[in-house]
């Protein structure tokens, strides 16, 4: 048998081109060809229809009032005017702040106003505290580097790898100790001098505390 004639799938030259045409039922639609725009009508806007509704119903006179500026609106100046003078400023309650200016720039009876009476009171304290948490700190520093003293010097003694370690930390605490040594020795002299320059007031136990420190630090 001969072979069967092969149609070719290529459409000749010759042939016209067929437009296919979509119906559109939905204006969101994707238009398939590129010669066609997807056209639907145009999206309305909300706007016109609040536009409309303030169109159609007439504004009330209390309204005007309120939203009118005196100028424009004759009704509003008769609101503002019949207002009791009671209510020109806002009074706070007893327990509340008040946060509005006076017409006046006059204080407000009500209003509490906060001053810091002890003021230089709780600068000493917090200084006291401060001083109190170095001291903590210092002996702190000198019980550990007894304790490490103590292991490195212990029988037997520790590793090459702990040993290294220990000895840093032991430097550390050492700067750290002289250094809070130099600054209290600093401060004593410091206060001895300002006592001198008063005139010598009688001796009270800070100045006590103050001599023993430049004894013991002046020994070390």
């Amino acid at each position: 048998m001969a072979p069967r004639k092969r149609i070719s799938r290529i459409a000749s030259r010759s042939v016209a081109t067929v437009e296919q045409f979509t119906k559109r039922i939905n204006c969101r639609s994707v238009g398939t060809q590129t010669d066609i725009l997807a056209k639907g009508p145009a999206k309305r806007k909300k706007v016109e229809n609040k536009v409309k509704l303030l169109d159609s119903q007439p504004l009330s006179s209390q309204y005007l009032a309120i939203h009118l500026m005196p100028a424009i609106n004759p009704l509003a100046t008769e609101t503002i005017n019949r207002r009791p003078d009671t209510f020109s400023y806002f009074l706070p309650g007893p327990n509340e702040k008040s946060c509005q200016a006076v017409a006046d720039r006059i204080a407000d009876a009500s209003d509490r106003v906060i001053t810091a009476s002890s003021g230089e009171r709780q600068i000493n304290h917090l200084k006291s505290v401060v001083s109190n948490r170095r001291e903590e700190a210092n002996q702190w520093d000198r019980n550990r580097l007894e304790i490490l003293l103590a292991q490195i010097n212990g029988d037997p003694p520790p590793r090459w790898n702990s040993a290294t370690q220990l000895w840093l930390e032991v430097d550390m605490l050492e700067k750290r100790i002289e250094a809070y040594d130099q600054e209290e020795l600093q401060n004593a002299k410091n206060r001895n001098l300002d006592r001198k320059l008063d005139g010598g007031q009688d001796k009270g136990p800070s100045d006590e505390k103050d001599q023993q420190t430049l004894k013991t630090l002046k020994a070390t």
